[in-house]
């Protein structure tokens, strides 16, 4: 599919080597979709630590969206991918991007590249961020699970334009929730599924319309 066709050139623009080709298709769903929408999903620090991002991806998968999953570097080739493909039409809307720790990091700074261009984003999750967050416009709705710690300030903050929601959600003190398992908790990917299925759906029926 054209996200999938796209991918070579978003991992030249993310500076990255690929030395086999199962490696990249690894990176992104190699499948007929069966609804619209594209996710991008980006794992943290080396690739270790964010296998819920993995699972997350394979479920999408197999609920027929498209996604990718990579590191959190990536992101500024993805979003450029998507860029390139607006100018085309050949994107798949809803746009839905999902991170955890530096890949929650990465998910707004897409997503925002995106809105500033003029590209909505729908649905962003982010699995507790390290850092301070802010968002901008064209980003509909924004969803924060994050854990407190000392000194650092891991909310979620709008920017100027922004007029999205933006739900910061406390899970410290969640019994085998942490930084590292956070990602890989059940019930908040279901809550992530659940969501982009519900916009999928939404885009599918108003591709109906037309």
């Amino acid at each position: 599919m054209q996200m999938r066709r796209s991918l070579f050139a978003a991992i030249a623009l993310a500076g990255l080597v690929v030395l086999q080709t199962s490696h990249a298709e690894a990176a992104c769903s190699n499948i007929r979709p069966t609804r619209p929408g594209e996710v991008y999903l980006f794992r943290g620090l080396a690739n270790v630590f964010s296998r819920g991002m993995d699972q997350m991806a394979q479920h999408f998968t197999e609920l027929g969206m498209e996604n990718c999953v990579y590191n959190h570097s990536t992101w500024s080739g993805f979003a450029n991918d998507v860029l390139e493909r607006s100018y085309q039409n050949a994107v798949s809307y809803p746009i839905i991007i999902v991170g955890h720790s530096l890949g929650a990091g990465a998910s707004p700074l897409m997503a925002n590249y995106l809105g500033k261009n003029g590209i909505p984003v729908a649905y962003v999750t982010l699995f507790d961020p390290v850092e301070p967050t802010r968002v901008g416009e064209n980003i509909a709705e924004v969803v924060n699970y994050y854990i407190k710690a000392p000194l650092k300030n891991k909310l979620v903050q709008p920017m100027a334009g922004f007029t999205g929601t933006i739900a910061n959600i406390d899970m410290s003190g969640r019994r085998g929730i942490d930084h590292f398992t956070i990602d890989k908790n059940p019930e908040l990917q279901n809550n992530v599924y659940t969501r982009a299925l519900a916009l999928s759906d939404t885009a599918a029926a108003e591709t109906k319309k037309k």
